[in-house]
């Protein structure tokens, strides 16, 4: 179930109402918490449920054994034995359907049923978030192993916490060890904070993300031979567009919910693209995203080979692991390539030029090899397939002039989209302020009259970017 789906709604009602009941038994909370999570998580496909159980499970065990190996040695190899239970997780779901579709076939031509490929190797969504949690858990488990025991229960909320399971943000095991610790309760629930979350994630959602796609993205990159060069590069940053909206509003909407269970979860996006260098882009593009990549790939990779190639060789590895996020098939080799090149050729630009640095000539080729980065990153994440990204690109650089498919109000919206990067978050946090001192009742009713607009306007749009399934 979706977060802006009926379905949730009633979840949601339901397991409130459990959870306010338990507010004097902390422990209690957290089996309701934790039962209403595998819920959750089950209500696609029960099997998805127990893949979820086998893998907290697993860590459960790899993280005791971590903490009673005899040597650092012995304990590194558990952790390796960890690491890779997860990878395989991962990777079998996204690759799988991959292989099958493409080399193997389903349905009269091929060797697989189309129920066997729908009933057991569709990815289940939020596979990529929870099995990072439980690389984190270990990893950090490893390197502290003096650190104070943590309950099993937590571990597993770690792992299966439904308002960040879906799409993020990630978090902290530690920060959020200490955060259940504090759920006893007595917190202050800060409901206009959270409502005003809610809303801005469903009006991202529904009303922008899903008419750019419906109106330009989807038609265009569906079939780019039947449109102008133009029409084809609106629709490249509209997927960007489309991108920001849909993945920040996911992370809005799961601070909002977790923000009335008195958990606060991390920022996941700052305006990225109010910024002119890929440096910068990649500090406020989904940033718990980021920031696991810096502490568990980047880190430990840079400090097993020589300070001369470790920083290159870091990159390109933090680059080739984030592009499985987004990627699939020979794309992810694409997005691993482009991300890397752009960023290490901001680097060798920055420090070629480190006397001028300030210079105009400087800071127009950033912020033009900044634009071409995030243009092909979005060919890439965008098309179904190798072929289908070229065939965009060709038609792009045909050079055509017809008649545009863009209206008047298409293009605000992109241009918009793009211009409120710049808005000062001091607005934003002016609006909320005025918000909460309202009276109850007419925050209310400002909510339900803010809901009954986004259903009126809002396009009830599944997602079907294969990004999402992570």
């Amino acid at each position: 179930m979706f977060f802006q789906s009926i379905d949730f709604g009633v979840f949601f009602v339901a397991f409130f109402f459990a959870f306010q009941l338990t507010s004097k038994r902390p422990e209690l909370r957290k089996y309701v918490l934790l039962g209403s999570s595998y819920l959750f998580f089950g209500y696609w496909n029960w099997l998805f449920a127990l893949l979820l159980i086998l893998c907290s499970a697993f860590t459960l065990l790899t993280g005791y054994l971590i903490r009673s190996a005899e040597s650092k040695e012995a304990g590194r190899k558990i952790l390796a034995t960890g690491i890779v239970f997860n990878l395989l997780i991962l990777l079998f779901y996204k690759y799988c359907l991959y292989i099958i579709e493409n080399w193997v076939g389903t349905g009269n031509k091929g060797v697989v049923s189309h129920e066997f490929v729908e009933q057991y190797v569709v990815l289940p969504f939020g596979v990529l978030v929870f099995t990072l949690q439980a690389i984190s858990y270990l990893f950090d488990t490893y390197r502290d192993k003096s650190s104070e025991k943590v309950s099993p229960l937590n571990v597993l909320l770690l792992l299966a916490y439904f308002p960040k399971l879906l799409a993020g943000p990630l978090v902290k095991p530690r920060h959020f060890f200490n955060q259940l610790a504090k759920m006893e309760g007595k917190e202050e629930i800060n409901f206009a904070e959270s409502a005003s979350l809610i809303l801005k994630g469903l009006f991202k959602k529904f009303v922008l993300a899903n008419y750019i796609a419906l109106q330009v993205v989807d038609p265009i990159f569906n079939n780019p031979a039947q449109y102008s060069s133009f029409d084809i590069l609106m629709a490249i940053f509209a997927f960007a567009l489309q991108l920001y909206w849909n993945l920040s509003a996911y992370s809005e909407l799961a601070v909002g919910f977790s923000l009335l269970l008195g958990i606060p979860l991390p920022v996941n996006f700052k305006q990225p693209f109010s910024v002119h260098r890929l440096s910068e882009f990649w500090q406020r593009w989904f940033i718990t995203f980021s920031t696991w990549l810096k502490d568990y790939v980047y880190l430990p990779v840079r400090s097993k080979f020589p300070e001369r190639n470790a920083k290159i060789l870091s990159i390109l590895v933090v680059f080739f692991s984030g592009a499985i996020w987004y990627g699939t098939g020979l794309n992810t080799l694409f997005l691993g390539l482009i991300g890397a090149g752009g960023l290490l050729f901001e680097m060798w630009l920055t420090r070629s030029w480190q006397v001028n640095k300030d210079s105009y000539k400087l800071k127009t080729i950033l912020v033009l090899s900044f634009v071409v980065n995030i243009a092909l990153l979005s060919i890439f994440m965008r098309g179904d397939n190798l072929d289908a990204s070229i065939k965009l690109l060709s038609a792009l650089f045909r050079f055509t002039i017809g008649d545009s498919i863009l209206t008047p109000l298409t293009m605000s919206i992109i241009i918009w989209g793009f211009a409120a990067n710049f808005i000062p978050t001091e607005w934003g946090r002016t609006i909320r302020n005025y918000y909460t001192k309202l009276h109850p009742l007419t925050q209310a009713v400002i909510f339900g009259g803010v809901i009954l607009l986004i259903s009126t306007f809002g396009l009830p749009v599944e997602p079907t970017i294969k990004y999402f399934q992570f």
